[in-house]
């Protein structure tokens, strides 16, 4: 929200913006005085570079934030943010996206970079994170990812712990969306739009995988399935004997014996015949082309049928397939084998869980989608903070958003009236007139006009000032351009050579018009129809740009 600057380099760029990134504790807006900044990465892998601007379609006035431009781009861009969780009684990260031109395949999610960090320009996709959370699509993979970082104790490495039935991103329109990601201790509450729709535990087997704590027990590697291990639950009969009226040789399918060939079927006759109407070309030559074949169409006395007649296939009732023997309980199964299980070497307990320590706040991505937007950061220590800035900032473009689309249904439904051309007409200047308010910050009065019938009386109204503009001038320009006859015509070219003469170079003076211009032709030929004339044009041309100055004024004054 609000303003942002960008200074551009050759490999980087960065951006200093007051997009309320807030940090609770002391609810730290980010503006241009706090040295907050987001920075692009100079990894030559990021070819694509964000920009600040306030998007294609502007919701709140001023209202600006950070753009995926090109698709089919890595990006990366991150911002100093200094917070441990581990410290705080909640966590809460939030943000909104927008998908202006619709989503296909691109993240959306943001990295939580682990501290120690403070190498913004080095981001890249093997930096260490502490959370990684937002929304993810590709195709029908639809989810808001979270995923923690939390090191092996046993190794000492970072694990990914990937939450198991992520929740939908909760739309694949062009509004904007609100993410949010809330965690208390253990437990963890995932927001979408403000509704929330995952919960639980990340110390939960159930929840994550791999699970924060490795399992007590884990197969025995070294344990083999025994040869005479019986798993077959259920075997063939070997007493059961195949019926003596079951018939395997039985076609499934038989020719219907209750079938006649019917009444005016040819089968003499030809399905196909040349066609009568097709003549040799005279160029053809025989021994160069080969045979003539004429062309060959269907055989019109094939009413009802032609050639071979065959009776239609029907089911055969004595068909009984292949015999195979029923299926019994097996007396020797056992039961499906599995490895004995052991104590697991690898095993401990985390016995009060808490996210890694945060150093900044970063955007690594891959898109196939253009024109993602970014707003509104959160990243604080209370979940009531966090809905308040919501509501001042997300709440406000939903509702907007909300309203242009009932707008937008109630226009579609008119459409069915099938406007005509004057109709189609108003309806364009509608739009450029809304546009123009919408321009100039005044969309609650764009919202009015949309939904009263004002917007097509001020394009009427529009419409024939600029009419009555057009005419005039066209009126203009046909007494203007009016050519004098041949003998004038003649007369003004020796004129015209006989100054030449006089003049060792042509001078360009300004014109005061045209009319005026003939007006001293005609007087000094002695023309008193062509003088009379000229006279009636510039009084007209200044008559008429007069009144021309006296309608397009109040336009320009509006």
């Amino acid at each position: 929200m609000t303003l942002c600057s960008v200074r551009t380099g050759v490999r980087a760029a960065t951006i200093s913006c007051l997009l309320s990134v807030t940090i609770a504790r002391q609810i730290l807006v980010d503006d241009l005085e706090s040295g907050m900044r987001w920075v692009h990465s100079k990894d030559p892998k990021y070819n694509g570079e964000f920009v600040v601007g306030k998007g294609s379609v502007e919701v709140l006035p001023n209202d600006h934030g950070l753009i995926i431009p090109e698709k089919a781009r890595h990006y990366a861009a991150s911002q100093a943010v200094d917070l441990d969780p581990a410290k705080e009684k909640e966590f809460v990260v939030q943000y909104e996206v927008k998908y202006e031109s619709g989503i296909t395949c691109s993240g959306s999610y943001l990295k939580l970079i682990m501290a120690p960090y403070d190498d913004l320009e080095g981001l890249k996709n093997d930096v260490p994170y502490s959370i990684m959370f937002g929304p993810d699509k590709c195709g029908s993979n639809d989810r808001v990812h979270f995923i923690f970082q939390f090191k092996d104790r046993n190794t000492g490495n970072l694990v990914e712990h990937h939450l198991q039935r992520p929740p939908s991103i909760g739309g694949v329109d062009t509004k904007t969306h609100l993410y949010t990601l809330t965690v208390r201790g253990e437990e963890f509450e995932i927001e979408v739009d403000g509704e929330t729709k995952r919960s639980g535990s990340i110390s939960d087997p159930d929840d994550f995988s791999p699970p924060l704590n490795p399992p007590e027990e884990v197969d025995d590697l070294d344990d083999k399935k025994p040869s005479d291990w019986v798993d077959e639950e259920r075997i063939p009969d070997p007493d059961a004997k195949q019926p003596e009226e079951w018939d395997e040789t039985q076609p499934k399918m038989i020719p219907d014996e209750s079938a006649s060939m019917p009444e005016g079927w040819l089968e003499n006759e030809p399905k196909k015949i040349p066609n009568p109407d097709s003549k040799k070309p005279d160029a053809w030559d025989d021994e160069e082309d080969g045979e003539w074949i004429p062309e060959m169409v269907d055989n019109p006395k094939c009413t009802v049928g032609c050639g071979p007649w065959k009776p239609p296939m029907v089911g055969n009732p004595k068909y009984r397939g292949k015999w195979t023997p029923p299926l019994i309980d097996n007396p020797k199964y056992i039961g499906e084998w599995k490895p004995r299980r052991i104590k697991n070497p690898a095993h401990y307990k985390v016995n009060d869980p808490r996210l890694l320590p945060v150093a900044a706040l970063g955007l690594e991505l891959w898109v196939m989608d253009s024109n993602i937007r970014f707003d509104d950061f959160f990243v604080g220590t209370s979940a009531k903070e966090a809905k308040e800035f919501a509501g001042k900032t997300w709440k406000k473009k939903q509702e907007i958003e909300a309203k242009t689309q009932t707008v937008t249904n109630d226009a579609a439904e008119n459409k069915e009236a099938k406007p005509g051309r004057v109709q189609n007409y108003l309806t364009t200047l509608d739009g450029l007139v809304e546009s123009g308010l919408r321009a100039a910050g005044l969309h609650a009065a764009a919202d009015s006009l949309v939904k009263s019938n004002v917007p097509h009386l001020l394009s009427a109204a529009l419409l024939g000032a600029g009419s009555l503009i057009l005419f005039a001038l066209a009126l203009v320009s046909a007494f203007s351009r009016r050519r004098p006859s041949m003998q004038t015509r003649a007369q003004l070219q020796t004129q015209a050579q006989l100054q030449t003469q006089a003049q060792p170079a042509s001078v360009v003076r300004p014109a005061d018009s045209l009319a005026n211009k003939e007006k001293v032709d005609a007087e000094t030929l002695g023309d008193e129809r062509s003088t009379k004339m000229v006279e009636t044009t510039a009084e007209i041309s200044a008559n008429t740009s007069e009144s021309g100055l006296r309608q397009r004024k109040p336009l320009t004054d509006s």
